[in-house]
Order: structure tokens, then sequence, then C-alpha cells
């Protein structure tokens, strides 16, 4: 099923948005990253450090090359690894009952406990980037193609902020609704 390039163009820009954001924001909190990381217990702690560093460049990296049409397909693959090992990795710890962790997710939201809805959050996004790799229509993006795509990019990370904000703040009213 092959897709509209606007919709490709809409989707990897989208993507690329999140991925730098989050890289940003844990490449000016280094150690608040590595903490949350450290939190979710999955690594051994001579790890935590490595992978706490090379994180946010993988992330970085994967923003650039979605940008890039011939690296794009690459992109999109290890963007969805990516959010992939983050769902799993939230997933695995809210099986464990660990819900005190902060997600460390960075970018747009921050201070955020781990939940499900960052698990359907992220399989939201893996679903749309995968969209991406069937590839898309064979015809030119004219430039008002290109204004949509914008636009259109726009559009969702205004949802997504909206979305991750209401998620925040139903987290953050059901664990003082609990006290």
């Amino acid at each position: 099923m092959m897709i509209d390039p606007v919709f490709e163009m809409v989707f990897r820009l989208t993507a690329a948005v999140l991925l730098a954001a989050a890289a940003w924001h844990k490449l000016r909190h280094p150690h608040e990253f590595w903490q949350a990381l450290a939190g979710y217990r999955l690594l051994p702690e001579h790890l935590e450090r490595p992978f706490a560093t090379l994180f946010p460049l993988v992330e970085g990296l994967t923003a650039l090359a979605l940008l890039v049409p011939y690296t794009s397909g690459g992109g999109a693959y290890v963007a969805i690894a990516l959010w992939g090992l983050y769902g799993t990795a939230i997933f695995a710890n809210l099986l464990r009952g660990r819900t005190e962790i902060e997600c460390g997710c960075g970018g747009l939201s921050t201070d955020q406990h781990i939940h499900m809805g960052l698990v359907i959050r992220n399989l939201v996004l893996m679903a749309l980037l995968a969209m991406t790799l069937a590839g898309s229509l064979p015809r030119e993006m004219s430039w008002l193609d290109n204004l949509i795509s914008l636009f259109g990019s726009t559009a969702f990370l205004l949802l997504y902020i909206a979305a991750d904000t209401l998620m925040h703040n139903n987290a953050t009213f059901r664990s003082e609704a609990s006290i």
C-alpha cells in the first residue's frame, strides 16, 4: 500500500522534529537522562553511562537521516527501532509494577512518570512511520505540496503536544488523587 508523498513527508518531518527535540533535551541534561535510564534497571551499571551518551547521538543522527531522501528509509527503520525499544523498556517496567520511574523521554514533554499511554504513543508513532516504508506514489512534489507537508507536520506536532499534555496531566491527577 503506497501513500501520497505529502503524507510520507509529513510523517518523516514530524518524526525528525520529535527525535531532534528528544536528542536536544538529553544533550542539554545528560545527568538527568542518565538517571532516568538507570531507573529502568534494564542495563548493567557499567553500560548505563555509555548508553546515556549514545542515545541522544543516535536520535539526532536519525532525525537528520529522516530529512535526507537517500537516507530517509534507513532513518525510518532506526526511528521505529528506537521507539520500539523505548516502549518495550516502559512496558517491561510497568509489568514489574514500577510506575514511579521518570520516563526520560525528553523532547516536547519532560518530567513524567511512565504509564501505558507512553507505550501506546510509541506504537502510534511507529505505525505512522512504518507507512512511509511502503513507499509513496510516484509523483512530483510541488511547492504547494511542500507547504501542505509543513502545515501537516505542524498539525501533527500540535496534536502530539496536546495528547502528551493530557497524558501528563492525567497521570499527575491520578498520583495526587491517590495521596
